[in-house]
C-alpha cells in the first residue's frame, strides 16, 4: 500500500462517519476494497478506532509506518491510539 493510499484512507477514516462506521461493522470488506492484504483469521472480534481528531493529529506517523508495507490488520489491529 503506497504512502498516498495510506494518507487517503486515514484522512477518509478522520472525516467520514459513515466509513468509519463501515469499517467497524465489516472490515474484512472495506479492506478488500481498498486492496488491503491481511489474513481473515486475525481480524478482531471488535475494531476500535481512534478519534478522528487523534488520527488527523498523527496521521503523518501513520503514513510512515503503513506507508511502504501492507497493512496487515491483525498486526495492528487498527489500534492506533
Amino acid at each position: 500500500m503506497g504512502s498516498q493510499k495510506v494518507r487517503d484512507f486515514f484522512e477518509k477514516l478522520s472525516k467520514d462517519d459513515e466509513f468509519r462506521q463501515s469499517v467497524i461493522d465489516d472490515p474484512a470488506a472495506i479492506l478488500t476494497d481498498w486492496d488491503i492484504d491481511y489474513d481473515p483469521d486475525e481480524i478482531p472480534d471488535e475494531v476500535e478506532l481512534p478519534t478522528k481528531q487523534d488520527i488527523v493529529d498523527k496521521i503523518d506517523e501513520y503514513v510512515d509506518q503503513f506507508g511502504d508495507e501492507p497493512v496487515s490488520f491483525a498486526k495492528h489491529k487498527y489500534r492506533l491510539t
